[in-house]
């Protein structure tokens, strides 16, 4: 979830998504150029399930979906 979407922001459209009733098993990870202290709490509290920092770093993104999604 890019949490600067033009309209509707990331925690509208995550807030949306865990609201709907097919929200159980989708699985949120925050992409987000917002690194201040408190806006990886911020991303997790809107309901994300993890956060990753832009610039993505290719080297560690895999590791990092494969963490946050509980994948081996």
């Amino acid at each position: 979830m890019d949490i600067q979407l033009p309209g509707k922001d990331g925690y509208e459209t995550t807030n949306k998504i865990r609201n709907s009733e097919k929200n159980e098993q989708t699985q949120i990870i925050a992409v987000t150029s917002f690194a201040m202290l408190g806006d990886k709490k911020k991303d997790l509290d809107a309901g994300c399930n993890g956060y990753i920092e832009k610039p993505i770093n290719p080297e560690t993104l895999i590791i990092d979906l494969k963490k946050y999604l509980n994948i081996k």
